[in-house]
């Protein structure tokens, strides 16, 4: 039997990441199983990410990696265009709003987010990967 790797990380104990800013890189996943994330924190003068509105971010704001623990609606910040592979993975979230900008969702993206009923502005987006919404509620075409 395959086991998911990302499901034997819960962590139950973590409510605040902080990442210097040296880091360089954020692996997909980075942020996935995280039951009691309220805060991530990133120093300003990282050169290559943000947090804006609780999300992770490329430092030009086109790529989200990763959010807090999120359980009810969550509105992705104006300006994302990609959401990386395993983002939201594991989430509690019911409802997503896509910026209007978004036009990639990337391999299991939504991975087992089996509360997750509705995404809106998804007929915007170009390009929506293989498994993006593997196991979650969503029932579409490009799935």
């Amino acid at each position: 039997m395959k086991q998911d790797a990302y499901k034997c990380m819960k962590n139950k104990k973590t409510i605040k990441v902080v990442l210097p800013k040296t880091i360089k890189s954020i692996q997909k996943g980075t942020f996935t199983n995280f039951t009691r994330l309220k805060t991530i924190t990133i120093d300003p003068n990282n050169k290559k990410y943000k947090v804006v509105n609780g999300s992770v971010l490329s430092k030009d704001g086109k790529t989200l990696y990763g959010t807090i623990t999120l359980k009810g609606s969550y509105c992705v910040p104006r300006g994302v265009k990609t959401i990386a592979s395993r983002a939201f993975a594991y989430s509690n979230v019911k409802k997503v709003v896509l910026s209007k900008e978004c036009q990639t969702v990337k391999e299991r993206s939504f991975y087992n987010c089996r509360k997750l009923k509705k995404v809106e502005n998804i007929k915007g987006v170009n390009k929506i990967e293989k498994g993006a919404f593997y196991n979650t509620k969503i029932k579409q075409k490009y799935e």
